[in-house]
């Protein structure tokens, strides 16, 4: 059959926007997890459990001269929590009606919209959604900007409760052309920013978790490219009860006495084979969270606790908040 000029020109068109889309998504699969960061893969996990009878012997933990105790309520409410199955799935198809996107073809989860300029891609593996745009401003923007950007997205998921950026955690990539690397807060050309439910702006995390719920990356130019939900989020249920929270002083006495658990440990090193090998850990950071115990169903306060040691290992902790 031959065409017509017509039907020659749909065809070229149509194989351009392949391209394009098939260009769009190899760029986005680039893009750094949002979820576990390249620079704590490339760490050596250590052993984050330990039997109740056994001391944990990192000889001394000590907190920094300059430590603050974060300003934290004197009373506290707990919390009755269950647990969200999350789709992501159903969550791309939620955003692809906001964003005005059609599945374009069968067997293959990409939404792109009416232009081809923006596209979604489902990766159902790693529980992400891959967002790109055509459409470069060139405009770079500041950190604030972006956190900005990003918030605004998460209000389009209508999660409850409201998701906030978690503003200490945000971390910064900058690429050559073909991949990312760690950057700065002054040289970089992504960044990651994570979010958690708050209650009166203290974030919940599930269980013993070190990584936020989600997370968002988003360019310099303020686009999102990639979105990280865990496959599990918290519901917030009723107040169960009203607690008092310890002290600064209550709270290194817990931490004299073993009264911690370990919920995370990295090390640059090769040769740290166990915790216990770790000598001296001074106490850098202490955060407030609330934790969604899912057996329990309690959702109760801690301190979360991020201790460095002079070689460079990494270790976190959290210490029950209740007196």
């Amino acid at each position: 059959m031959k065409l017509n000029s017509k039907q020659i020109i749909y065809i070229i068109l149509g194989i351009i926007t392949a391209i394009c889309l098939f260009y769009l998504y190899s760029l986005s699969r680039n893009v750094p997890n949002p979820g576990i960061s390249d620079q704590q893969k490339n760490k050596m996990e250590l052993p984050v459990t330990r039997p109740d009878s056994q001391k944990v012997e990192l000889n001394k933990i000590t907190f920094a001269p300059t430590l603050l105790f974060p300003n934290v309520p004197s009373d506290i409410k707990i919390y009755s929590g269950s647990v969200i199955e999350n789709d992501v799935n159903l969550m791309a198809k939620s955003l692809s009606d906001k964003f005005g996107l059609t599945k374009r073809y069968p067997g293959f989860d990409l939404w792109t919209d009416k232009t081809n300029t923006i596209s979604l891609v489902v990766d159902n593996k790693n529980n992400t959604l891959l967002f790109s745009s055509l459409k470069k401003t060139g405009k770079a923007y500041p950190v604030e900007t972006l956190v900005t950007k990003a918030q605004d997205f998460m209000s389009l998921t209508k999660f409850s409760p409201t998701y906030l950026a978690q503003n200490l955690k945000i971390e910064y990539f900058r690429s050559d052309g073909n991949h990312y690397e760690t950057g700065s807060n002054t040289d970089f050309s992504l960044t990651t920013v994570p979010f958690a439910p708050a209650i009166d702006n203290i974030p919940v995390i599930i269980d013993s978790l070190d990584i936020d719920p989600v997370s968002l990356s988003v360019n310099i130019n303020g686009e999102i490219e990639k979105a990280y939900f865990q496959d599990k989020l918290v519901k917030i249920g009723e107040i169960t009860e009203s607690t008092k929270l310890i002290s600064f002083d209550l709270l290194k006495e817990r931490v004299a006495k073993n009264e911690f658990q370990i919920i995370g440990a990295s090390s640059s090193s090769p040769y740290v084979t166990s915790i216990t090998d770790v000598p001296n850990i001074e106490i850098q950071k202490i955060v407030l969270q609330y934790r969604f115990n899912t057996e329990s169903k309690i959702i109760s306060p801690y301190f979360h606790l991020t201790g460095v040691s002079p070689s460079g290992e990494s270790i976190q902790f959290l210490v029950n908040g209740q007196i």
